[in-house]
């Protein structure tokens, strides 16, 4: 690896994470195997990802000859390593009712290996990396003072239209919109919520209700680039399946071309409990065309950056606890 370091102008200036990587040559394929301490592995590869882009960051695993991951699951840790300094500590409200949550989880050196589900790892990627695709299931027990549910769920509603650009070029609207998502779901994940995905242009792709994060994960990734047909219906669909204290989260940078009958759908939400937050990412004028939304409760900006949107939902949604 020092050699790679040293002549491979890909890995110039990233000897210490590259050192972090630590593997041995495969003599029959010639590529590098990981080996070592799982959790500096990933510590190795986070720390990369914060600082490359994307492009970089797929390059200098290239380079290394680091196979164990796709280059679409390569894409789904550089995302999540840009939210991991980022995202506030959730806080979960105390309750009293006796209703038990089941949800994967990583399966880390150290845990039970009875707790290893193997079945679930492959189902979730092709290829066991010790503490880092390895899974488990978790129990969380939750309960409640009242009937009534305290805590929120979340609906991201993505536009992946091809005016989004391409979620692998830095700064593109596609990218920043992506890295905004994965940072509510880490959010929502450590509370435990239930989250929805519509991924949607012409085409749509629809993740029901769930805690299986890394499924929404993976479609977050799928960029349809086409035309842009908003998904009120399927909007409506969704939310119907759930009473109140839902967070809904829309990221476009285009026109919502069924307007009037979108805001009546979203003005029910609004006065049931429920918090929505419109991100417009193309002329800061639009904002404007849609301000009705803010009579009643909800949010419209204009935003160009993921820290943007993410400051904007957090200091909202996040309760401040001295």
């Amino acid at each position: 690896l020092n050699k790679l370091d040293s002549e491979d102008p890909k890995l110039l200036g990233k000897g210490n994470e590259v050192n972090q990587l630590s593997g041995k040559r495969d003599d029959k394929t010639g590529k590098n195997v990981l080996f070592g301490n799982p959790d500096k592995i990933r510590d190795g590869i986070i720390q990369l990802s914060q600082e490359t882009n994307l492009q970089e960051f797929l390059e200098i695993l290239e380079a290394l000859g680091i196979k164990q991951l796709t280059p679409h699951e390569s894409e789904l840790m550089w995302y999540e390593g840009q939210n991991v300094d980022e995202i506030p500590i959730a806080i979960n409200l105390k309750s009293k009712s006796s209703k038990t949550l089941k949800y994967p989880a990583t399966w880390k050196m150290g845990d039970p290996l009875e707790d290893l589900d193997l079945l679930l790892t492959l189902q979730t990627v092709p290829k066991i990396i010790p503490g880092i695709s390895t899974k488990k299931w978790v129990k969380q027990s939750s309960s409640s003072t009242s009937s009534k549910k305290n805590e929120s769920d979340l609906l991201l509603v993505i536009d992946s239209s091809g005016s989004m650009g391409d979620a692998r070029v830095a700064g593109s609207k596609m990218q920043e919109a992506i890295l905004a998502s994965f940072g509510f779901i880490q959010y929502f994940e450590r509370k435990n919520a239930e989250i929805a995905l519509l991924n949607y242009s012409s085409r749509i792709r629809i993740e029901p209700w769930t805690i299986d994060y890394d499924t929404i994960k993976r479609s977050l990734l799928l960029v349809w680039g086409q035309g842009t047909t908003f998904p009120t219906s399927h909007i409506k669909d969704l939310t119907s399946k759930k009473q109140e204290n839902v967070t809904v989260i829309v990221i476009t940078d285009g026109g919502i071309d069924n307007w009037n009958s979108t805001m009546e759908i979203f003005k029910e939400l609004l006065l049931s409990k429920n918090k929505i937050f419109l991100f417009l990412m193309g002329d800061p004028t639009m904002v404007d065309h849609y301000s009705k939304l803010r009579t009643f409760g909800g949010f419209v900006e204009s935003a160009m950056t993921a820290d943007d949107i993410r400051n904007i939902v957090f200091t909202e949604i996040h309760p401040v606890r001295n």
